[in-house]
């Protein structure tokens, strides 16, 4: 494949997240790559971000299941396991904001949107 190709499917930021040592250090590269985009502050609570971020990784376990990559049925399994856990914690915990005030669950559900 000639790398213009490839470009079309990997950017050089995919490369830097993949060659780093370990997901840890990748994660730390991609969270500093954040901040500098959309500031310091989490509006959302962090576990809100998480769950959505898992939704996001079982969408993408489907795609490639679609196209014939059965390993990651186990992989999507572990996702919707840890997004249930999360999901169960913000129901019992409440919604936090950026200032740190707590929103229990009721009032979330309860509130005019």
């Amino acid at each position: 494949m000639e790398n213009s190709e490839l470009n079309q499917f990997i950017n050089d930021f995919d490369i830097k997240l993949l060659a780093a040592p370990t997901p840890s250090d990748a994660a730390k590269i991609k969270f500093e790559k954040g901040r500098a985009e959309h500031g310091e502050i989490f509006l959302k609570d962090p576990k809100v971000e998480i769950y959505q971020e898992l939704l996001d990784a079982m969408n993408y376990c489907d795609v490639a299941i679609s196209r014939g990559d059965n390993t990651m049925k186990n992989f999507k399994d572990i996702l919707e396991a840890l997004a249930l856990d999360i999901r169960a914690d913000l129901y019992q915990s409440g919604f936090e904001d950026h200032q740190g005030k707590c929103y229990p669950w009721d009032d979330i559900v309860n509130a005019k949107w």
